[in-house]
């Protein structure tokens, strides 16, 4: 499925959006990684993690300084860089007093992660009161991890497969083949590789598959419904309008991610119509249905039915007109600090920019 913005999905295609947004702002092309093909077996939930800012690229400049964007998708991944993840993917925040490790100082860029994980009783440390940030993380302790972090929040299943490699007397057992009892992990047939190092890939799918599972606190599905459904009404009447200044408040103050950058760009691309002396206007065509397609503690997703629009833009150049069936996925995160919904994915169904006609321009 494509990645596009709901109403721009043909306009955006046509013409080429221009990037003028605040320094401060990422930008669209951020969430594209180079590394990770449509095919690669992590490719879903290592996107999904991207558009929803849980994790960010490595950007590397070529020699003309254009960047590009790469996930790594299959290195190993530490200690600290995985306590980060975990605790950016639950939106946590400190909960009560943090372990103190001799290992882990104040001014280091994971201090806060850590003093989160272990104030949620994530993680322990080891025996002698260090943490060991640097590390590269093993299998055994992601499963760990995880289960401490999800025990509250997942029903898991009694353990009816064990693993040959891992016994009784292990830190990890009851973790390892709880998780697999619910599928959070697979493992080699017969065996988990408990010692070996993780990579990136394997610590987003295992964190990725227990987040879809929590279901002790769901949310309202008629709520999310109508914020999709109030949000879509709000933005097409702006852009009518030309009311960039609220539009631009309507993608802060609910999007974030993927989303929010496309959002933010598009403005600028409204803006050079207008100094075009271009119109553009949406009219939806029937009835759009919407209907909660997944849901758990802290994602859903909203599906948008029968969305067909005609998109009509008049200049002094060119003028057309299209209808398109925008049909397809909204992706929402709740916002562990406003306590808000918010946006961060569309993915339309039938949408492909790359496959529309160009009208001659």
């Amino acid at each position: 499925m494509k990645k596009v913005i709901p109403i721009l999905a043909l306009l955006l295609a046509l013409l080429v959006p221009f990037k003028m947004v605040s320094a401060a702002e990422k930008t669209s092309d951020m969430y594209y990684p180079e590394d990770v093909d449509d095919d690669y077996r992590a490719h879903d939930e290592i996107q999904d993690f991207l558009s929803a800012d849980i994790i960010d690229g490595k950007i590397q400049y070529d020699e003309d300084g254009f960047p590009s964007v790469y996930v790594k998708p299959n290195e190993n991944i530490t200690r600290a860089e995985f306590t980060k993840m975990i605790v950016n993917a639950m939106g946590l925040q400190l909960k009560g007093k943090a372990k103190s490790f001799a290992d882990v100082k104040s001014g280091a860029w994971y201090y806060p992660y850590v003093q989160i994980a272990s104030s949620n009783g994530i993680i322990s440390g080891r025996n002698d009161g260090t943490f060991h940030p640097g590390d590269k993380i093993k299998r055994s302790e992601i499963a760990k991890m995880v289960y401490n972090a999800f025990q509250n929040t997942i029903q898991f299943n009694p353990i009816r497969k064990t693993f040959s490699d891992v016994p009784k007397s292990s830190f990890a057992y009851e973790a390892i083949h709880k998780n697999a009892a619910n599928g959070i992990i697979q493992g080699y047939g017969t065996t988990f590789k408990p010692n070996d190092l993780a990579t990136r890939a394997q610590a987003i799918v295992m964190i990725y598959r227990a987040l879809h599972q929590e279901t002790t606190a769901l949310p309202d599905k008629q709520q999310l419904i109508d914020f999709v459904k109030q949000f879509e009404s709000n933005e097409s009447q702006y852009i009518k309008n030309q009311n960039f200044d609220a539009l631009t408040q309507l993608y802060k103050d609910n999007t974030i991610g993927y989303y929010r950058a496309s959002g933010l760009e598009s403005i600028d691309f409204y803006q050079s119509l207008k100094n075009e002396n271009a119109q553009i206007t949406i009219e939806p065509i029937g009835d759009p249905t919407y209907n909660v397609k997944t849901l758990n503690n802290r994602y859903a997703t909203v599906e948008l039915t029968n969305a067909k629009v005609k998109i009509t833009l008049k200049s002094p150049d060119f003028n057309f007109d299209v209808t398109e069936d925008l049909s397809g996925l909204f992706f929402l995160k709740l916002d562990s600090k406003s306590q808000k919904w918010k946006i961060y994915d569309f993915q339309a169904y039938s949408t492909d920019p790359d496959e529309l006609p160009l009208f001659g321009l």
